[in-house]
């Protein structure tokens, strides 16, 4: 088995560079767009493969490293680091090559780094509905990305999330609105998460579904007549906004229900393995209006996962209507698990 490694470490010099050496062959390549040096010992055998790997390495690894830098936070002893493994060729004669994810070791944080925010969004709310929070998040330096993903099944929906890690920084903290609790509670068991932030959401256990979670609990509003099943799909109705969001102003209900995905009919009934809530730190935004998914699942689930709950006089989509207290849930729940990672 062979290793390939990149270190990126600060250049205090006025234009920062990565030097990209491939070991033992005598030819080097520099970069003005990374602060940095990644130096990659024994690469791949084609330039091709080693060009790709590197950019990627690089991508990732001086990302944290330039915003620790622009910040004055960085001394020149920091560094951060990603290995790629390659294994020996299989029975069929194939190069296998896999990107390891890194241990929690790997992940420690110093109080100036920020974990990545992967936003998933629910149902008949698309990625759009996060507008109001990822902003300020941007703004204080956090690396932010909100996947929009089909609703056609729940694995595929947690397999957008898991490529989505791969485009921020690592480690990083999953924030789920209503159906997608249950799409970073699949996705959250990825050594890559370290945190969950549920709004308003599911959480089915290993034993759950999203409709069998639900059935425990009074049937809501929307469910009871604001919904219609056509094309194999669960769509909105126009009358049945005011029950997933109707303390927003009119105009802002209704660019959500035109923004709206309906989610395939079959999509609440499934469950793929994993449960995240069980092994990492969670928080839970309670909506005590809300009229989709029951406030009493959001108290229950909060109760059984540990997590540090906020309540808030909302209905459905609280990122929308008290977007303060969703944005606390997720600056508190980084606090803590620096603390955590920091001393691991």
């Amino acid at each position: 088995m062979r290793a390939l490694i990149a270190v990126a470490r600060l250049k205090r010099t006025r234009m920062p560079r990565v030097t990209i050496r491939p070991g033992g062959r005598g030819t080097q390549r520099e970069r003005h767009d990374f602060v940095g040096e990644i130096v990659i010992d024994n690469p791949p055998m084609n330039l091709f493969s080693e060009a790709l790997i590197a950019d990627t390495l690089a991508h990732q690894a001086t990302k944290r490293i330039l915003r620790a830098w622009r910040s004055g936070g960085v001394s020149a002893a920091d560094h951060v680091t990603s290995r790629v493994t390659q294994d020996k060729p299989n029975a069929g004669g194939d190069d296998l090559t896999r990107v390891n994810s890194p241990n929690r070791k790997e992940l420690a944080m110093s109080p100036q780094d920020k974990p990545s925010i992967v936003f998933c969004h629910g149902i008949w709310a698309d990625g759009s509905c996060f507008s109001k929070v990822i902003p300020p998040l941007q703004a204080e330096g956090y690396d932010v990305i909100a996947p929009q993903y089909n609703l056609d099944s729940a694995q595929t929906d947690i397999d957008s999330v898991l490529r989505t890690l791969g485009r921020v920084s690592s480690p990083s903290i999953l924030v789920g609105h209503s159906y997608g609790g249950a799409v970073i509670t699949g996705a959250g068991i990825d050594d890559r998460v370290i945190g969950l932030v549920y709004i308003a959401a599911v959480a089915p256990d290993e034993d759950e579904t999203a409709a069998s979670q639900q059935a425990k609990y009074p049937t809501t509003d929307i469910f009871a007549s604001g919904l219609e099943v056509a094309d194999e799909r669960v769509w909105m109705l126009p009358s049945g906004i005011k029950y997933f969001c109707g303390d927003l102003p009119a105009a802002e209900q209704q660019l959500v229900w035109a923004t709206a995905t309906p989610p395939a009919a079959e999509l609440f009934n499934e469950k793929p393995p994993g449960t995240a809530w069980r092994t990492k730190p969670s928080a839970f935004v309670v909506a005590t209006q809300d009229h989709s998914v029951h406030p009493d699942l959001h108290r229950d689930s909060a109760k059984r996962m540990g997590a540090t709950t906020y309540e808030v006089d909302s209905a459905h989509c609280a990122m929308l209507s008290h977007p303060d207290v969703v944005l606390d849930a997720i600056r508190n729940l980084v606090t803590s698990v620096q603390g955590t990672l920091a001393t691991a």
